[in-house]
């Protein structure tokens, strides 16, 4: 029951009855309180913790059992960090020796750590194994921001890092608009890119934007470090307005990779035609991974279209009408095209 809990009340009912039944666990049932994490909702792994808690202040900590649900790469993230923490609390010796080894771990809150231990033994070390220990701890990051400042540190040593390679982030794109959103009307239409989002011609007009007039791509190169695009530089300062931004991504093989977008404004992404994210929502903050779905590529072409709807708020803080996008595996780790072939010598 508690693992189907979600925000806004839906099950809460039942839920506040089964953690009456919860509460009553003893500290010897906190393995399978863990093991309720798996698969619990966001909201769910929080009454978990509570329930936790209230176990473990009434006997000893079944350490053998929370080690062996931790070493399960299987097992939920965030039980996973849960079971680190209480076996940290538990022994001050096991974070010292354990977070040195969870640079390669398959949970991001976890390797995230790991990665901190790392960029902080740099901090300490000699510029010239600074640098080299910054260089392979940024091929093992996973969280962008984390990515952002390890290549801020590699600058101050004067090497300069492709961040947007680093991450898989989409740096060239052509863009068009605008197209009308008054009232958030937008979302849904079928505005002339998104008639065949599988087929874009990037030679095209478009008779139904928002004024009426004819309106073509644009290619825009984002010399943002993390792929932000700013449409606002590219189309001005539009309000109630969507405007479509396209990519192409030559993939090496078939496989299975994650779309991961950040966006203020509402979106909608397709990959090869198929619609892979999908949010009518406004101005709620924006960062990096924000949002994400999963999706398959082909071997050789595959295409990318990114609609992005503005709405006609007018603080200050909703003028933004921004977008970036990354390809990578479930783990985070960039997903790279096949670079474009070398012309002629000359």
């Amino acid at each position: 029951v508690i693992q189907q809990i979600q925000p806004g009340g839906q099950s809460n009912d039942e839920a506040i009855w089964a953690m009456v039944v919860l509460n009553r666990a003893e500290a010897d049932d906190v393995p399978l309180l863990l093991e309720g994490m798996d698969g619990a909702s966001k909201l769910a792994l929080n009454w978990l913790r509570g329930a936790i808690q209230t176990a473990l202040d009434k006997g000893e900590m079944p350490e053998r059992q929370i080690l062996d649900y931790f070493n399960d790469h299987s097992r939920s993230q965030m039980g996973r960090l849960m079971a680190f923490e209480l076996l940290a609390a538990h022994d001050e010796s096991f974070a010292k020796k354990t977070i040195p080894g969870l640079i390669d771990d398959p949970s991001l809150p976890l390797r995230h750590m790991g990665v901190t231990n790392w960029i902080d033994k740099a901090e300490e070390a000699e510029a010239a194994d600074a640098i080299g220990m910054l260089g392979y701890v940024l091929t093992k990051a996973r969280d962008v921001e984390q990515a952002g400042n390890i290549a801020e540190m590699l600058a101050e040593h004067g090497l300069q890092v492709d961040l947007q390679k680093q991450l898989g982030a989409i740096g060239q794109w052509q863009i068009v608009g605008p197209f009308d959103n008054t009232d958030e009307a937008g979302f849904d239409v079928a505005y002339g890119p998104e008639k065949d989002p599988a087929n874009i011609d990037t030679d095209a007009t478009y008779e139904d934007s928002k004024s009426g007039e004819p309106v073509s791509w644009i290619a825009h190169n984002t010399l943002s470090s993390s792929g932000v695009v700013d449409v606002n530089e590219i189309l001005g300062n539009e309000k109630g307005a969507i405007a479509y931004a396209f990519a192409e991504f030559e993939s090496a093989e078939d496989q299975d990779v994650e779309i991961r977008i950040g966006c203020i404004n509402a979106n909608r992404v397709w990959v090869n035609g198929v619609e892979v994210i999908n949010n009518e929502i406004y101005h709620v903050g924006m960062q990096a991974d924000q949002f994400s779905g999963a999706t398959k590529l082909v071997e050789g072409k595959n295409t990318i279209l990114f609609k992005v709807c503005q709405n006609e708020q007018e603080q200050a803080w909703a003028q933004n009408w921004m977008f970036q996008l990354r390809v990578c595996d479930a783990s985070g780790k960039a997903v790279m095209p096949v670079p474009p072939a070398a012309g002629p010598e000359e």
